[in-house]
């Protein structure tokens, strides 16, 4: 890939990890106020979607789903229900920052763990910004190395970044 292909990017000829950080209109959903809130609901989702991460965000929780998960909360004495609902918090608590005071930016994946985290990089005013992040499975479940995602991040934070992909 080359600079000519990376429009936005400051690449080296050869590059193939940059992608654009100018705001293209594709990010331009997540600079609407309302757009950004049903998108932080979205990815904010509760401990039982936490603990069945192959539905997607706007799925309906199955009964039989929702059977098997209070069977667990029992057999476990609560500790499934705790656990799935300190995990919900904690990525709750991260997004909304992130889509409070957060900038979009489009990133290029770079690989995953194998255990759904993902590692990624953006391009802000010429430089080139590593992240890693570790998206919903339902979602995450269809990208390769090499796709564009968009991401949210964070200047005073040294250039700290979330995937706010949901497609």
């Amino acid at each position: 890939m080359t600079q000519d292909e990376i429009p936005g990017g400051v690449a080296e000829p050869g590059s193939r990890s940059l992608a654009p950080a100018a705001v293209s209109s594709s990010l331009a959903p997540l600079q609407d106020p309302e757009q950004r809130e049903r998108r932080l609901r979205e990815l904010a989702v509760g401990p039982v979607k936490v603990m069945f991460p192959n539905l997607r965000p706007s799925d309906p929780v199955p009964a039989a789903y929702m059977l098997g998960f209070v069977l667990l909360a029992l057999v476990s004495f609560g500790l499934i229900v705790f656990i799935g609902y300190v995990q919900a918090k904690q990525r709750a608590s991260r997004l909304t920052r992130f889509f409070r005071e957060g900038r979009p930016a489009l990133a290029r994946l770079l690989g995953n763990d194998g255990r759904g985290g993902w590692t990624y990089e953006f391009v802000v005013d010429g430089v080139a910004r590593r992240g890693a992040d570790t998206p919903l499975a339902s979602i995450a479940r269809r990208w390769h190395p090499g796709d564009t995602v968009q991401v949210l991040y964070l200047v005073v934070r040294d250039y700290d970044s979330v995937i706010v992909e949901t497609a």
